[in-house]
């Protein structure tokens, strides 16, 4: 696990939080703090069969097609619904996969083995939820006078 510096708002929510649920008097929300992180995989795929089976049996040559097709097609990305908060969580997979051919193909027992890499690009955030005050309104009783600006330069 590493952080993702390409988050763009990282600091907001590992600083501020993120709201996550609303009390049931609506005076207090729950906020939860996350920063964006990175999970490294290696994902080894075992088979004896190169060709596969139609229907039945998955071969390396199957497996590496899927596998390419998802990362070129994105079908593994969704979103994770954590109370208020909709997170979206993607992926990236290389290019290449590992495909380690059979040392003695006679003596042995067919097996081979595909070895992927993929980075999930999620959220990582603390055990325990905080909880904050719920403003709903706002009453001033005090106005403040304009300034007599006229023919004074007042820098900002």
């Amino acid at each position: 696990m590493s952080a993702n510096a390409s988050s763009y708002n990282s600091h907001r929510l590992s600083r501020q939080g993120v709201p996550v649920q609303l009390s049931t008097d609506g005076k207090q929300y729950q906020v939860a703090r996350v920063w964006p992180a990175n999970f490294d995989y290696e994902l080894v795929f075992c088979t004896n069969s190169y060709a596969g089976v139609a229907g039945r049996v998955m071969g390396v040559q199957q497996f590496i097609s899927r596998w390419m097709m998802v990362r070129r097609n994105g079908t593994l990305q969704f979103n994770v619904d954590y109370g208020l908060l909709k997170a979206s969580v993607s992926y990236i997979i290389p290019e290449s996969v590992t495909f380690a051919p059979r040392e003695n193909p006679a003596e042995n027992e067919s097996v081979y083995q595909v070895t992927c890499q993929i980075t999930v690009n999620g959220f990582q955030s603390e055990e325990q939820l905080s909880t904050r005050g719920k403003i709903n309104t706002l009453m001033l009783s005090t106005e403040i006078a304009p300034m007599q600006t006229e023919g004074h330069f007042i820098p900002f």
